[in-house]
């Protein structure tokens, strides 16, 4: 997948005990059992970890989106952080937009 997928997916097991054989790009947030909170904690773990501004990419996040969704945000910042480049305007937009079709 890529390195943020696999970063978030041994948090998930490690630090909050979901099963590793439920732990998949498809699953949705709500099949893992996370709600915002966790979201929120998984946030503040990568950015201690990584050194990059989750924030926006978790932002919106709802129980209804993939860990693959979720982990493809946080990568897209991560290398948005990497190469310098700031956020593009209307890029957090986009982000809740996409969070509010998954919600409905």
């Amino acid at each position: 997948m890529n390195p943020v997928y696999d970063l978030v997916s041994e948090r998930l097991v490690s630090y909050f005990g979901v099963p590793a054989d439920l732990v998949r790009p498809e699953a949705t947030m709500e099949d893992l059992e996370i709600d915002s909170l966790v979201l929120a904690e998984i946030a503040v773990i990568l950015e201690d970890e990584c050194g990059f501004r989750v924030e926006d990419a978790v932002a919106g996040a709802t129980v209804d989106m993939t860990l693959g969704e979720i982990a493809a945000r946080l990568d897209r910042e991560r290398l948005r952080t990497e190469s310098g480049k700031p956020a593009e305007s209307g890029e957090s937009g986009e982000w809740r937009a996409e969070a509010a079709e998954h919600a409905s």
